[in-house]
């Protein structure tokens, strides 16, 4: 097994609070403020090759609002890279949630439109080659090096406690591939759980599996698939894009506990979780992956009821 080199960029290990009486979260929003997050954890593989290759800048791309990106761009100009961002969406006057932090700390930002974002990968080359000395980062940081980030998350988790069941959201494949690379690393015996918050099953298990086949080759680490399971039927209208009613579970769940969701993943994935839990009456000590995303909220203020 090669196991590669990393950056020590967040705070670790990440608590786990109990919930219920077999139900626990995994507080994976607290790696960090402007760093928190799921992110950070395959950053901190993806920035080392970029630090120790030398390159002056980083590329990634992602969705207007995306955490991927934020934690990126702070990331980067910490350890003094300029940071370069493609997103999809519009930029406009008004800028809110994590677009205002990326603008804020200076990050060179292009926009792309839905219909032109299947080409992001040749947009992102195209653009890298004019800027020179890029390095880059796919969307959600969701490659075999980038999986790296959670195969040390499961190492984390398993010297916290046993659980028989992991939830969490995906939106990028990139946590999924870790944590199941984590498991054939660890040896750990438990049922992994993702809820998807935009596609569907087909895509995300052709996505995932193709990671997996890379960090295979790369890493000399079989992998396998056994009790993982993608749960689909909680996307809603789409992509960032939520009910009333999830936007008020969210309110009544951070009433209740402290605890801030969001409405693009990790709400989608608390409340479909607990759905998955009721219909198949799942048993055992069950764990969930709180991945962070609350600047989400900052940019959909208006959709909350007091």
């Amino acid at each position: 097994m090669r196991r590669p080199a990393s950056l020590e960029l967040h705070m670790k290990p990440t608590p786990i609070q109990k919930l219920g009486e077999n139900l626990f979260i995994k507080r994976d929003d607290r790696t960090g403020f402007l760093l928190g997050g799921n992110k950070i954890r395959k950053l901190e593989y993806l920035l080392k090759e970029a630090v120790d290759k030398g390159f002056k800048r980083v590329m990634t791309c992602g969705g207007i609002q995306s955490n991927h990106a934020r934690a990126t761009a702070f990331a980067a100009r910490e350890l003094g890279l300029d940071v370069a961002l493609l997103l999809r969406g519009e930029l406009t006057d008004r800028r809110q949630g994590n677009l205002f932090l990326n603008s804020l700390i200076g990050a060179d930002i292009r926009t792309i439109t839905s219909e032109e974002w299947v080409g992001k990968e040749a947009i992102m080359e195209k653009w890298a080659s004019e800027l020179g000395s890029t390095y880059i980062i796919p969307e959600g940081g969701s490659n075999a090096l980038g999986s790296w980030g959670y195969v040390s998350a499961l190492e984390e988790i398993q010297k916290q406690g046993n659980f028989d069941h992991i939830f969490h959201a995906t939106g990028s494949g990139g946590t999924a591939s870790g944590l199941l690379a984590g498991r054939a690393v660890t040896g750990m015996n438990c049922s992994l759980h993702t809820i998807n918050v935009c596609d569907d099953e087909e895509y995300f298990k052709k996505r995932i599996f193709g990671i997996l086949d890379d960090f295979e080759r790369q890493f000399d680490i079989k992998v396998s698939t056994e009790n993982f399971h993608i749960h689909d039927g909680f996307v809603g209208e789409g992509y960032a894009l939520a009910s009333d009613q999830l936007y008020e579970q969210i309110k009544s769940f951070c009433g209740d506990t402290g605890i801030l969701l969001d409405p693009v993943y990790t709400g989608k994935a608390f409340f479909g979780m607990q759905e998955v839990i009721k219909r198949e009456n799942l048993q055992g000590k069950i764990l969930f992956l709180h991945t962070g995303g609350a600047f989400a909220n900052f940019a959909n203020v208006e959709r909350y009821r007091f």
